[in-house]
């Protein structure tokens, strides 16, 4: 039984890397001297890409009022009628802003009719006292 070779590179705490290596290497690929410059561009690539998208979440507007969905739709379907959104992508966020109405409408009423039975109820005490 032959033991498959393993990485001469050490980690960052100063232990033997332990990855395996391609048959005739002596370095896993982040180890690898040749690799060294790709690894770096790689590294950055997906730092920028990270941050994009921590930068999108932290300004998502809010879609929980019927005026902010009317907003979004215009933009969508500006979006699509121009060209800047392929439709798939349009009929799909499309899709989602009639659920997230369903679910505003039927918060709405979750209010109302709470409120509603809040002054039934008074109304009821009022009457027997």
């Amino acid at each position: 039984m032959t033991t498959r070779p393993t990485c001469e590179g050490v980690t960052k705490a100063g232990a033997a890397c332990r990855s395996f290596v391609a048959p005739g290497a002596r370095w896993c690929f982040p180890h690898d001297p040749a690799t060294a410059e790709r690894m770096q561009r790689a590294r950055a690539v997906g730092a920028s890409k990270g941050g994009k998208v921590k930068a999108l979440k932290s300004h998502q507007p809010r879609f929980d009022t019927p005026k902010a969905l009317i907003r979004f739709v215009g933009l969508i379907l500006g979006g699509v009628l121009s060209g800047r959104i392929a439709p798939d992508v349009g009929r799909c966020v499309l899709y989602g802003v009639g659920i997230q109405k369903s679910l505003i409408e039927s918060s709405d009423l979750e209010k109302r009719l709470t409120v509603l039975e809040q002054q039934l109820a008074q109304q009821g005490t009022k009457r027997w006292a």
